[in-house]
């Protein structure tokens, strides 16, 4: 029992946030019982698997010591590209081929200015971003854009909680955890988070 104790550190960052989140929680449902209902759980993880995704990508970079404000809006101008591929092709794949190669080419834009300019990143990206938006803007035309339901199968609930894109929030999730513990570009980027100096004078960078 002593070693289990030792072992919870209530100054912990990570443990400090799951509390704040179970106490959260816990006055919210005094407050409305509804809150611990299936449903509302069902449509609580569903939403967070979305934002968890991207958090990962965000995370991965913010530990190497970056940020990109245009995330969001890069995020959208993907979305604008496959729509715009399902509806005049209907084709799934290419669609997803062409939003990936869009999101690379993004971050690619970002990283090359931000390295050759040696601007902050975060005037960087918050200048980009505009940039994205402008250009999901040009092929929308402003307009509405759908899938066709193509990816509806995402918002299928497993034991009729745990829906699908949960799961890839996990994979996700998983892949991160290996990249950054058990890769030398994980540790790399780790390190240069850490001191950007001393990872260059160890030749990291």
């Amino acid at each position: 029992m002593n070693r289990v104790k030792s072992k919870i550190n209530f100054s912990d960052q990570r443990m400090m946030l799951i509390c704040i989140i179970a106490v959260i929680s816990i006055i919210v449902g005094i407050i409305n019982p509804n809150f611990f209902a299936v449903k509302t759980l069902s449509s609580i993880l569903q939403q967070i698997s979305v934002t968890g995704i991207l958090t990962m990508g965000m995370a991965f970079l913010m530990i190497s010591g970056g940020v990109d404000l245009s995330m969001g809006t890069l995020m959208a101008l993907c979305g604008v590209v496959m729509s715009k591929t399902i509806v005049d092709t209907d084709n799934v794949l290419l669609a997803l081929l062409l939003g990936m190669i869009t999101g690379v080419l993004g971050g690619l834009l970002n990283g090359i200015i931000v390295s050759k300019s040696k601007c902050v990143p975060l005037v960087i990206t918050l200048g980009t971003s505009n940039i994205f938006l402008g250009i999901s803007l040009i092929i929308s035309l402003g307009q509405f854009m759908k899938f066709n339901n193509k990816f509806d199968f995402l918002a299928k609930k497993i034991f009729n909680l745990f829906p699908i894109s949960l799961i890839v929030l996990f994979l996700v999730v998983l892949i991160i955890y290996i990249l950054l513990n058990y890769t030398v570009l994980g540790r790399r980027m780790v390190a240069i988070g850490g001191n950007e100096e001393n990872a260059y004078l160890s030749g990291l960078v």
